[in-house]
């Protein structure tokens, strides 16, 4: 093996042990969670653990700060922004549910560690924890003093907050069974942050505006495309769920379908969902440890690598591929064969290269 794809093999194994660690340590905690059972989960050796993280204390804070690296850069971006404290509380807590419902293992794993006083802790609260409340707890303050939160103790609405976020996502096999509603649900995931926002008493958009948003976005060609792939995509998550399937985050599926679509390199798929390299690699390690995605050497570049599928997804994309198909069915007879038929040759049309904005005049 030449020492390129050596290096290759070390970093894909080094991804599948953080997956597998997320899932281990949001499970059991440190203290139940062992590196063999890790190693097991990510399939690799234990001695490679060691080699990568030490102890298992440096692996669950390295799993906590991949997770976090986005958020934590998201807000110290939140502290230079000068914009009005209440809008940037009403983002401050959606952006929390967001990530809750993105990553729900991250709050399981710090919920057992906040039962005990230990080291682990008090690194969470000291590098990551303590930002995010003084950052809530000030922009809560603000806001009451402006008239638009709830009075009381910004550090008890903080975490009442906090509770609101998480508690769907973190419970989310009891939250479904009882009461029949799906957590991960964009309408549900909608539904929380509203009902997180309501809890601070933080002032609804007012409905005319919300009526000219909406009605803006209708006119917008690129919004109607955006809402018909948010459409597909939880048709997608229905039916695969359906079937057993668990389910993927919107950033994940669209990651999945950035590689379908024949995207390989990373650093292009984050240019193309907006997003940081470092997220995207989070991402792409979260897949690699459910067997969605391997990493390949680059056949341009041996000292790259590139996204591929992993073999054993096969079975889920094939499934995946039905269930679009009756999804396609399905629109079809709603809307008409026409429709579809328009629909379809207007997108396989060549739009050509983006056309550059004239000068306003």
């Amino acid at each position: 093996m030449s020492e390129a794809a050596h290096r290759i093999d070390l970093q894909d194994a080094r991804a599948r042990i953080l997956a597998a660690a997320l899932e281990e340590f949001s499970r059991h905690g440190v203290e139940g969670a062992t590196l063999r059972q890790i190693a097991e989960r990510a399939g690799t050796q234990h001695q490679l653990i060691v080699y990568h993280f030490k102890t298992k204390d440096a692996l669950w804070k390295a799993v906590v700060s991949d997770i976090c690296a986005q958020p934590h850069e998201a807000l110290r971006s939140m502290e230079r922004d000068a914009s009005d404290p209440t809008d940037k509380l009403r983002r401050l807590v959606r952006g929390f549910v967001e990530l809750t419902a993105r990553q729900p293992q991250l709050h399981r794993m710090v919920t057992f560690e906040g039962r005990t006083d230990s080291e682990r802790l008090r690194w969470w609260l000291s590098e990551l924890s303590s930002p995010f409340y003084a950052l809530s707890t000030r922009l809560i303050r603000q806001a009451q003093e402006a008239g638009h939160a709830r009075q009381g103790h910004p550090g008890r609405l903080h975490y009442a907050m906090v509770g609101v976020a998480t508690t769907s996502f973190t419970f989310e096999h009891e939250y479904r069974t009882l009461t029949g509603l799906d957590p991960f649900n964009r309408a549900e995931i909608e539904a929380v942050a509203g009902l997180a926002c309501d809890l601070l008493g933080l002032p609804q958009q007012p409905t005319d505006a919300v009526q000219e948003t909406e009605a803006r976005q209708r006119a917008i060609l690129m919004a109607a495309m955006l809402r018909a792939v948010y459409w597909f995509d939880e048709a997608l998550q229905a039916g695969l769920a359906a079937h057993g399937e668990g389910r993927f985050s919107r950033a994940q599926s669209m990651l999945i379908v950035n590689v379908v679509a024949g995207e390989n390199r990373s650093a292009r798929i984050a240019d193309n969902l907006g997003v940081t390299r470092q997220a995207i690699s989070l991402m792409i390690r979260d897949l690699i440890g459910r067997h969605v995605l391997h990493l390949e050497p680059d056949p341009a570049d041996r000292r790259a690598r590139i996204v591929a599928f992993d073999p054993r997804f096969r079975a889920t994309a094939e499934l995946g591929s039905r269930v679009m198909a009756d999804v396609e069915r399905a629109l079809e007879a709603r809307i008409g064969s026409d429709s579809i038929a328009a629909l379809r040759h207007g997108l396989q049309k060549d739009w050509g290269p983006p056309p550059i904005a004239p000068e306003p005049s």
